[in-house]
């Protein structure tokens, strides 16, 4: 049951086989493209380069006047007066993930991957996450085949509890879910699919302040997902997902 614009699939162990190696031909077939567009691309930039050059009579001078006027620029930014609590606090996080994955009538699996998260606070105990893990195992319940689970979500993160170095979250994320593995059949044997549904988590985890820009962050959530079951139709898969990650602060630090 494969169609063109269907968000899954299933296939046959041999037919997984073929697709494989057809998505080598294609790989193949894409690189010589991309390596012909990056010489047109260096033959264009060269050529602008050239041009620009030619015509820029006052190149010496912007050069002498550019590491002056770079000093004074940022002199003036530094002395400047700052508000606090105007702009918003970014935080980038990257770090260990795990899934304890449902499969539908077959068990549990567990998956080992990364996860990546981008926060903008835009109150002092509000902000955004754009959050995005992926996990995988191999050889799942001893099939042969691979087991991963791809998230990508976002929504609102909330601080509850806030010390000098230690902060308490919550969050709950709203996206998408690509969970890849076998599905057992009730012909006998098993499948091989994935797909590509509506996912959503909820959860929250503690950070410790390491240095006035670096935490270290422990999370944990439910992560509902779909995949197909034996009946060959979607079910909902109730997982579990840990995460522990290194945190860097952009921005002025956090006063609550």
């Amino acid at each position: 049951m494969e169609g063109k614009a269907a968000p899954h699939f299933l296939l046959t162990p041999a037919q997984c086989s073929q697709r494989s190696d057809k998505r080598v031909d294609q790989a193949t077939t894409l690189l010589g493209w991309v390596l012909k567009l990056r010489e047109i691309f260096h033959f264009i930039v060269n050529g602008m380069l050239a041009e620009v050059a030619t015509h820029l009579k006052w190149r010496r001078i912007t050069e002498k006047l550019a590491p002056s006027l770079l000093f004074y620029t940022l002199t003036a930014w530094g002395q400047a007066p700052r508000t606090a609590g105007m702009a918003p606090v970014v935080e980038g996080s990257v770090g260990y993930c795990y899934v304890n994955l449902d499969v539908p009538a077959t068990g549990r699996g567990n998956l080992n991957g990364v996860d990546v998260s981008l926060t903008a606070d835009f109150l002092p105990r509000l902000g955004i996450k754009l959050d995005g893990s992926y996990a995988r195992a191999g050889n799942i319940f001893e099939s042969g085949q691979t087991a991963s689970a791809l998230s990508y979500m976002a929504g609102p993160v909330f601080y509850p509890l806030q010390w000098k170095r230690i902060t308490v979250y919550t969050h709950a994320l709203l996206g998408g879910a690509r969970v890849r593995g076998e599905v057992d059949s009730v012909a006998g044997g098993y499948l091989v699919g994935y797909s590509n549904e509506f996912a959503w988590a909820a959860g929250g985890g503690v950070q410790y302040r390491l240095t006035p820009q670096t935490k270290l962050q422990f999370g944990a959530d439910y992560l509902h997902t779909a995949m197909f079951g034996p009946s060959i139709a979607l079910q909902g898969q109730n997982n579990l997902r840990a995460v522990a990650s290194i945190v860097w602060l952009f921005g002025k630090r956090k006063d609550y």
